[in-house]
């Protein structure tokens, strides 16, 4: 735990989630989970069997 309270005060892991969020919003993101596959986004735990569709397609 010591080891994540360090790190998170890092500079370099504050930008890495500052970029992260703003690629999120960008692409609509609302909640979580969310999975993109092949440009769709699935929402929610209960949507994985799309995502594993997806997967195999």
């Amino acid at each position: 735990m010591t080891d994540f309270m360090a790190r998170i005060s890092e500079i370099e892991v504050q930008e890495r989630l500052k970029d992260t969020t703003e690629e999120a919003a960008a692409r609509g993101v609302f909640g979580t989970p969310i999975f993109f596959m092949n440009g769709k986004m699935f929402f929610k735990q209960d949507r994985l069997g799309f995502v594993e569709t997806a997967l195999k397609a």
